[in-house]
């Protein structure tokens, strides 16, 4: 298994792996910017039961670290990528094996206000290998 790793590692470390998810939700309203995320696989010898480590990146601006895995709950063959910052703003991406996507944003701070959420719909390209193996644990 260590061995499949470090082979994973050096083949995307030159390019020739899977590209990256790349996601993108369109602005709800005028006056108001799309979201481009973009989701990358941290390969880990953790990786497995407990999710699969991946990076997401907004808008070339922000990453965060996260973690995929199988949507439980559905009967669809779809995932679920969930991640936070530290200042407790929780981000979910929920991908459909057609490439249709959602993303929740949450945001809990300041502790005295209330918690504020934001939902938008788009797709996914270049989801279908991430997807594969996000599934089959």
């Amino acid at each position: 298994m260590t061995g499949a790793l470090l082979v994973t590692l050096l083949i995307n470390s030159f390019g020739f792996g899977p590209q990256p998810m790349a996601c993108s939700f369109p602005a709800p309203e005028p006056g108001h910017d799309p979201i481009t995320v973009h989701v990358e696989p941290l390969p880990s010898l953790k990786d497995g039961d407990a999710g699969y480590r991946v990076k997401m990146e907004f808008d070339g601006s922000l990453s965060v670290m996260a973690a995929a895995g199988p949507i439980t709950t559905t009967s669809e063959r779809d995932v679920m990528i969930r991640g936070a910052t530290e200042d407790q703003t929780f981000y979910t991406l929920g991908l459909r094996e057609d490439g249709a996507a959602a993303l929740n944003l949450m945001w809990t701070q300041p502790k005295d206000q209330p918690v504020r959420q934001h939902t938008r719909t788009g797709a996914c390209e270049n989801h279908e290998r991430h997807m594969q193996q996000w599934l089959t644990s």
